[in-house]
Order: C-alpha cells, then structure tokens, then sequence
C-alpha cells in the first residue's frame, strides 16, 4: 500500500473522492485516484439515511473503513469528527483506525454535539483544548506514516489563519480550513500558515470566471483537494433516475447501466471462482 505522505509528494494536488463503503472506495481506485476520504457525512446517509448532525458512532465509521481497506489498497483518509469526544478517546480512535490501515485523519475543532448546516450557530472549543486533541492524537500513532490534519470549522478567514497556525506548532502534519473561503483566501492561509494544506471542492471562484476546479490550486501548500460528496450524490441520482423508470415502464432496459459483465470486473468475480475450483471439493454421489 503506498504511503499517503508520499502520494502528496507527487506534482500538483492530490484529489481525493469521498467514499462510503467498500464498492465506492473500490470503483475510486479502478478510477485511477491515488487516495480517498472516508466521509462522515456520506457514511451518515448510506448507513442510516440521516444527515451529517453528528449521529455517526465511532464504531461504525471504523466497520465502513474495515470493509474498505479489505477491497482496496489506495490511502484512506478518515474523517474524525470533533474526535468522537475528549482527548482520550482520539486516542482510542486513532489506534483503532492506524491498525485497520488508514492513512490520516482530520480532526475538526467544533464543540461536541456539533451543528453541521447552520455557520452562524457553530461553536469552536477553545484552541488550547484543540491543541490538546491533536497532541493525543499523534501520540496516539504508531507510525509517522500516519498524518493527523488539523481542521478548524472558523467562519472568520483571520480566525481561520491564527487557529491552523497553532494546530502546525502543535505538531499537525497538514491544515484543513473548512469553511466556505474564496480560492484568495485559501491562497492568503497558504501564505501565511506555510504548512500543507487540503481543501474542500466546491471551490469558490472569483467574479466572473467559470472555470472550477482543482487546478486552480498553483501554490504548493495545497497538497489534497477532497471531493467529499460527488460519487454519493451521483448514486442517488442514478438510483432515483432508474426507479422512476421501472416504476413507470415496468422495464429497466434501456437505462445507463454497468453490466453484469462488467460488475463482475469490479467485484474480481473470476478471482473467487478460481478458489473456489482450487479449494471446495465437489459433492459426491451417492452410490
């Protein structure tokens, strides 16, 4: 499995697509990606259908990364919430998932229970108590192999600056300002934060010009651009497009579709008939 630290190293940014279970992380490497994000908010919808409110359990984040890293072998970068807690249970987080085989967290300083949707109704926990988190956490590792990303939900791109500075000196291997900051912002944290950097696609643009993408991001601070919420929101798109037909054609024929042929490619389907040739003895007949 190659190391996360040195896919960064490679030219121009990372991206990482989101991911939600085994299939979507396995689809995103034939894809070609060199890593993924392990998404609470998209585990949140496949796993219980609920928006990203802060409902997703340790545990069950850590079953989605065990299924994941089984079928895969890209990094994984795991999404760690405000720490699932304190200090001490980022402690237990980070064991659990190193050992399973992820490749990074990033660790959000909003306060425990988190509001997701609503910026203005946001609260941040004191940045010494942040600090303190990120602390345990690389304690908590076993490998340097492993990243800790400091992340700060901070609405206010000054606020945004002085806190990922801090969480830099604390030790944090790269720095993720999350909120909705304009490619010159994002720009002005690189300068002034001097740590490497990933960001959150949809990226905003200046006035006037359409181009959006990732390859707007010249500096090389900026090392990961995630795409958190793409290959779910396609899913649904595509599931709902194709119920709608059978339900009003009663047929499916005809609709963008992956075949069986081409399913089994993806699941290495031939893989699995070979053991089963090579180790399961066909019954015997009675005689």
């Amino acid at each position: 499995m190659k190391k996360l630290s040195e896919v960064i190293k490679t030219k121009g940014v990372t991206i990482a697509p989101g991911v939600h279970d085994a299939l979507s992380a396995r689809l995103v490497e034939r894809a070609g990606f060199q890593a993924a994000y392990l998404s609470s908010y998209t585990v949140s919808a496949t796993a219980l259908c609920l928006p990203d409110i802060g409902t997703v359990t340790m545990s069950e984040e850590v079953n989605e990364l065990l299924a994941i890293r089984q079928r895969t072998s890209i990094p994984i970068i795991v999404d760690g919430e405000a720490g699932f807690g304190n200090a001490v249970n980022i402690k237990r987080f980070v064991g659990e998932i190193e050992r399973i085989g992820a490749s990074a967290t990033d660790l959000q300083d909003q306060r425990l229970p988190r509001i997701h949707y609503d910026s203005n109704r946001k609260e941040l926990v004191p940045v010494s108590e942040h600090v303190k988190k990120i602390e345990a956490a690389l304690e908590a590792r076993k490998s340097d192999d492993f990243m800790v990303i400091g992340r700060t939900e901070a609405a206010d791109l000054q606020e945004a600056i002085q806190r990922l500075k801090t969480y830099a000196k604390a030790g944090a291997d790269m720095v993720f300002p999350h909120s909705n900051f304009t490619i010159a912002d994002l720009e002005r944290i690189a300068d002034e934060v001097k740590t490497p950097m990933v960001v959150n696609f949809p990226l905003i643009v200046p006035n006037g010009q359409n181009k959006v993408s990732a390859k707007l991001l010249e500096k090389p601070e900026f090392r990961i651009v995630l795409f958190p919420l793409s290959v779910l929101y396609a899913s649904i798109k595509a599931t709902t497009g194709v119920l709608r037909q059978v339900k009003e054609q009663g047929t499916d024929v005809g609709f963008d579709m992956v075949t069986t042929q081409d399913f089994e490619q993806i699941v290495e389907m031939d893989k699995f008939a070979r053991w089963s040739e090579k180790y399961i003895l066909p019954l015997e007949k009675d005689t």
